[in-house]
């Protein structure tokens, strides 16, 4: 223990080693070497503490059982990470905010949506790149079990944030897109004019804008947004000129 306390864990391992069978020390043991290994990356190792669990006198069960989840959870393995950290969140009082990423996470995974919205709503509010990957993950969990309201929300709030570059960029069209989807035209719009030429998501971007203003029948805005483009496209010169045309009509009739 001395050794383990003084972070040599060589020598604790070798220590451990001799005593991990002896009945005054075999309930103990399993969780030291497991820490030891968990933190010194052998994941391997971690993972083989798995029979212990077997001996109903082991000692911090619920503790072993998250690292061994962990472990999994590190080589990608979700589906055996994930009832080792259920279990460990059914057994302690409060996870902390590396703890309930790595739930939620495992549980988006492995597609269960509903379970994995619960964990990340616990990190919506950071303000920080964690918490911004947890909104992107929460809005596409809310998008696949349809509540596209939430979704759209999310994605606004991950658009807002600055610390993943990439992410703030994808969350910005999928909010203009589904700001579009859910009828809010000028919304949607506004956000996708918001996406430049050197954007990837540019194109897609115009053929929604492009969509709308076919769609649209308010004429005169329509005809504002496309002369506040700075590069228009032939297409939307064409939809300029059907919008013009439309609304001369509309003028002329009410005249």
């Amino acid at each position: 223990m001395c050794e383990y306390f003084n972070k040599n864990y060589t020598g604790a391992l070798l220590s451990f080693e001799k005593v991990k069978n002896d009945p005054n020390y075999r309930s103990f043991v399993p969780y030291y070497l497991t820490q030891i290994y968990f933190a010194t990356g052998q994941y391997d190792k971690v993972i083989q503490q798995e029979a212990s669990l077997n001996d109903k006198a082991l000692r911090y069960r619920t503790e072993i059982r998250q690292l061994i989840g962990q472990a999994y959870f590190h080589r990608g393995e979700y589906a055996k990470s994930l009832p080792h950290l259920e279990y460990y969140e059914a057994n302690t009082q409060k996870l902390t905010i590396e703890e309930f990423y790595q739930l939620g996470f495992t549980q988006y995974q492995l597609k269960k949506y509903k379970e994995a919205i619960k964990n990340f709503n616990e990190l919506s509010l950071l303000d920080n790149q964690l918490g911004q990957v947890s909104n992107y993950y929460l809005a596409d969990c809310y998008y696949r079990t349809g509540d596209y309201l939430s979704a759209r929300n999310a994605f606004k709030k991950v658009s807002q944030m600055t610390y993943d570059k990439s992410m703030q960029e994808e969350a910005l069209f999928n909010y203009g897109k589904l700001s579009a989807e859910s009828g809010l035209e000028r919304e949607a719009i506004q956000t996708l004019l918001k996406i430049d030429e050197n954007n990837k998501y540019y194109d897609q971007a115009q053929d929604i804008i492009s969509t709308l203003l076919e769609n649209t029948s308010d004429y005169a805005t329509g005809l504002q947004i496309i002369e506040s483009m700075a590069s228009v496209s032939g297409k939307m010169k064409v939809i300029y000129q059907s919008l013009a045309l439309q609304y001369g009509i509309l003028l002329y009739n009410n005249w």
